[in-house]
C-alpha cells in the first residue's frame, strides 16, 4: 500500500501532530462494563449539550430513574474520569457565588469515543447526525470524516442507515486504533529518557550475589559493549560482577592495563561504565521490587515505534471504508434515484477519495 499523504485528501502525514491530538483520551477509563451503567447519562449528553445536572435530572426523572444523589455521584464520577467536562473552563464569579452557580456540562473527547465505541441503545443515523450537531468540531470528524466527506454532505444525507451504518462501522475502527497507539504510547512514556527515546534494558542486577554470577548477565553486557559502545574483540573479556560492593568489574586479556568497571549508585538510579578513571557511558538504574533493571538510552523515539504501523493500518481502515461506501450504496439509474449516491457525486471530496481508492486497487476509469 502506498504511503498516505496529505495531498490524497488524508491526514497530516505528520502522524506525530495527528497523535498528540488524542494525547488526552483517558484510556485508562474507557472500558466498556463500568461505562455501561452510565450510558444513559452520556447519551443524554450527547443529544443535550450545555446542560446542567439538575437539569438532567429534571428532563429524565421517572420511576426507573435512581435517586438524585446517586444521579449526582454518577455525573460526578464521569467528570473525574473525563467522560464530562464544563462547558466554560473557567468562571470569574466571587467566592460567595461559585457554590450557587448551576455549572452547564458536555461531552469530552474521552466522552464522544465512549459513545462511538459502546453505545447499544442510540442509532448509527442519530450518533453520527448527533455528533455532527452538537460536537461538530470534535478532532476525530475533523481529522478522519470530514477530510472524506465534506459536513455539507453529511448534513444533507438525514435518513439512509445503510450509510451511516457503514460510516459508525469506519468510526469505531479509527478509535479503537487511536486508543490502541495512546496507550502504546502512554506505556513507553514511563520509560523514556528526558529528551523522549526509549529505554532499553540492558541486564537485571540482584540483591543476591548468587543470581548476579550467571552466565546470562555477562552476555548481556558483552552484547551491550559490542552492539551498543561497538567494542572489538569482546571475546576477550573477563566480566566479574561483584553484588557486595554493586560493581562490574571488566578486564581485557589482551590488554589488561584498561581499567573499566561499571559502578551501579542504587540510591542515585544510575550506574556509570568508565574506563581508566574517564566516563564512557551512564545507565539508569530503575527498581522493580527486590531487583534493579540497568537501561541505557536507544536511538529509537517512541512515535517511532507506533507510526508506521498505525498509518499502514489507518490505510486499511480507509479502503475498507471507500470500498463498502461504493459498493454498498445502491447507485441511481434511468429507473430509481439514490438520493444518498446523488449527494457524495456532488462531493468533490469523496469524489478524490474514490480515486485515490482506485489507484490503491489499481482500477482504471
Amino acid at each position: 500500500m502506498s504511503k498516505i499523504i496529505k495531498d490524497d485528501f488524508m491526514i497530516d502525514p505528520d502522524i506525530i501532530s495527528v497523535l498528540q491530538t488524542f494525547m488526552g483520551l483517558r484510556i485508562d477509563k474507557l472500558h466498556e462494563k463500568p461505562l455501561l451503567k452510565h450510558i444513559k447519562i452520556l447519551n443524554y449528553y450527547l443529544k443535550n449539550p450545555a446542560k446542567a445536572t439538575y437539569e438532567y435530572c429534571k428532563d429524565v426523572v421517572d420511576n426507573d430513574t435512581p435517586e438524585l444523589r446517586t444521579i449526582y455521584r454518577h455525573i460526578g464520577e464521569l467528570l473525574k474520569d473525563g467522560f464530562l467536562e464544563p462547558v466554560f473552563e473557567s468562571q470569574d464569579f466571587k467566592r460567595e457565588m461559585r457554590k450557587n452557580y448551576r455549572k452547564p456540562l458536555k461531552l469530552s473527547l474521552s466522552g464522544i469515543f465512549c459513545i462511538i465505541l459502546y453505545t447499544p441503545d442510540i442509532s448509527c443515523i442519530e450518533l453520527v447526525r448527533k455528533i455532527l450537531k452538537n460536537y461538530r468540531e470534535n478532532c476525530l470528524f475533523v481529522r478522519f470524516l470530514y477530510p472524506i466527506i465534506k459536513e455539507k454532505t453529511l448534513d444533507e444525507i438525514e435518513w439512509d442507515i445503510l450509510f451511516y451504518s457503514i460510516v459508525v462501522e469506519y468510526l469505531r475502527s479509527v478509535c479503537r486504533d487511536i486508543v490502541f497507539a495512546i496507550k502504546y504510547l502512554k506505556d513507553m512514556c514511563k520509560n523514556l529518557s528526558v529528551d523522549g527515546y526509549l529505554m532499553d534494558r540492558v541486564f537485571i542486577w540482584h540483591n543476591d550475589s548468587r543470581e548476579n554470577s550467571n552466565q546470562d548477565l555477562v552476555d548481556k553486557i558483552r552484547f551491550f559493549l559490542e552492539n551498543t559502545l561497538k567494542w572489538e574483540n569482546t571475546g576477550s573479556l573477563r566480566i566479574n560482577p561483584n553484588t557486595h560492593e554493586n560493581t562490574i568489574e571488566i578486564v581485557d586479556v589482551l590488554n589488561p592495563l584498561r581499567d573499566t568497571k561499571i559502578t551501579i549508585l542504587k540510591s542515585q538510579g544510575k550506574a556509570v561504565l568508565r574506563q581508566n578513571g574517564q566516563r564512557l557511558h551512564e545507565f539508569s538504574v530503575v527498581p522493580y521490587g527486590p531487583l534493579l533493571s540497568v537501561e541505557s538510552k536507544s536511538n529509537r523515539k517512541a512515535i517511532d515505534e507506533i507510526k508506521l504501523p498505525f498509518i499502514e493500518r489507518y490505510g486499511e481502515q480507509l479502503i475498507g471504508f471507500l470500498t463498502k461506501l461504493r459498493t454498498g450504496l445502491v447507485q441511481s439509474t434511468s429507473l430509481c434515484t439514490n438520493p444518498t449516491f446523488e449527494t457524495l457525486s456532488e462531493d468533490e471530496r469523496y469524489q478524490k477519495a474514490l480515486e485515490y481508492l482506485n489507484r490503491e486497487l489499481n482500477i482504471k476509469q
